[in-house]
């Protein structure tokens, strides 16, 4: 038999889930809410790529301060966005910028060209991949611990399998978390390109157990 705060504490949850199943539904807040999440995760990129470039000195740098300026632009625009298929081609053009100059601050023998996940095409992407698994996976357990569907999520679609919900509130962290993370662990050589290996069978590379562990 339950105590009484253990009673409080299910009903509770289920009250939050019902109301979570109805916000969902709600076209309106759906967006607000996907508005606020790309417009965090555009502005946590310029910040990231800013404070990468005064690091380095580089922050007059012309492709710097063009980057800087379309991501802003890109953020005005995702202000106003009036769908959430709108919003995702905000953040996909948004994502390109960046890691386009993301690829600068990344060390010689650890290159980044571009994102590639399932399966990542380089030691760099697997980095960045094994990060944002580690952050969604804490991110998923507080949604749950907060009697919460980690499936029904606002900016990402209803999909089996999918934590919805998680991946949303992981996007405006990905940057300035799992992104100068990934650069941090390179560039103080904490992780080196003998870290990884290439998974023949998925054709793509991934984090050495050994290293997990350390």
């Amino acid at each position: 038999m339950l105590r009484p705060m253990e009673q409080f504490a299910k009903t509770l949850q289920a009250a939050r889930r019902v109301r979570q199943y109805e916000c969902a539904h709600d076209d309106r807040l759906a967006l607000r809410v996907s508005r606020k999440l790309i417009c965090a995760k555009l502005r946590n990129s310029r910040r990231v790529l800013q404070r990468l470039a005064a690091n380095r000195k580089e922050s007059q740098e012309p492709e710097q301060t063009t980057v800087e300026a379309d991501l802003l632009g890109m953020i005005r625009q995702a202000e106003r966005a009036e769908s959430t298929e709108e919003l995702r081609g905000y953040e996909g053009l948004g994502a390109a910028w960046y890691f386009g100059r993301l690829g600068r601050f990344f060390p010689e023998k650890v290159p980044f060209c571009k994102r590639s996940r399932r399966p990542p095409k380089d030691p760099a992407n697997a980095l960045l991949s094994w990060t944002y698994t580690i952050l969604l996976g804490e991110i998923e357990g507080t949604v749950r611990s907060h009697g919460l569907d980690s499936g029904m999520g606002f900016l990402h679609e209803l999909e089996h399998g999918r934590p919805a919900l998680s991946v949303d509130l992981l996007e405006p962290l990905r940057a300035p978390v799992c992104d100068l993370l990934a650069l941090n662990l390179l560039n103080h050589k904490v992780l080196t390109e003998e870290s990884f290996e290439c998974d023949l069978e998925e054709d793509g590379w991934r984090l050495k157990k050994a290293c997990h562990r350390d």
